[in-house]
């Protein structure tokens, strides 16, 4: 083993130690479809196969190990700050839909309200549709009729038909009473003369 070259110590600044530390703490993902490793697992497997080629001393191996764990972990902090602009959207969506949600709740009490007063004006005009219908049936069965004024000649015209209806029976009446006595005035001619 070539003891120069390997380095034995691992050697990470307190920067990328304090942001694994923070990444390490902060999340653990779930598993995406597509790869079903946890982002967190694939950071702290490079970390640790990093750290095993420190232990192994082979110059090569520990630059591409620490690249791997440098690229996996720019892919893990890339996706955390994805992650957390889905989160801010999520959010935001959330928000919009709660006013939406009581902008509408809002408008469903005074669509409610509305509808009530509605339905009082309409129960009133309902109503009043009424009162006027029996109202222009009234009107229709008044002018049927005549007006008093045409009434009032028709009776009078009528009382001087029935005075002159009286006039007349009383005279035929007299007429009647005058032949019942004639008749019976025969009647006794003729039982006498019999």
């Amino acid at each position: 083993m070539n003891t120069s070259a390997t380095p034995t110590a691992l050697t990470v600044t307190e920067e990328e130690e304090a942001e694994i530390r923070t990444r390490i703490i902060t999340q653990m993902a779930p598993p995406s479809t597509k790869n079903p490793d946890y982002p967190l697992k694939r950071v702290v497997k490079t970390f640790f196969e990093y750290s095993s080629a420190l232990d192994r001393g082979d110059a090569d191996e520990i630059a591409q190990a620490k690249e791997t764990f440098l690229i996996e972990l720019d892919t893990y902090a890339f996706s955390m700050s994805r992650h957390d602009l889905v989160v801010h959207a999520q959010r935001s969506q959330q928000r919009a839909y709660e006013e939406e949600e009581e902008m509408l709740y809002a408008k469903a009490r005074e669509l409610g309200a509305e509808l009530k007063a509605l339905k009082t004006e309409l129960r009133a005009t309902a109503r009043e549709r009424k009162c006027r219908v029996a109202t222009e049936e009234a009107i229709r069965a008044c002018e049927e009729y005549p007006s008093r004024a045409e009434s009032a000649q028709a009776v009078e015209t009528l009382k001087r038909v029935v005075d002159e209806l009286r006039a007349e029976r009383d005279g035929l009446d007299a007429k009647v009473e005058a032949r019942k006595r004639k008749f019976a005035l025969l009647l006794e001619v003729i039982d006498s003369l019999s």
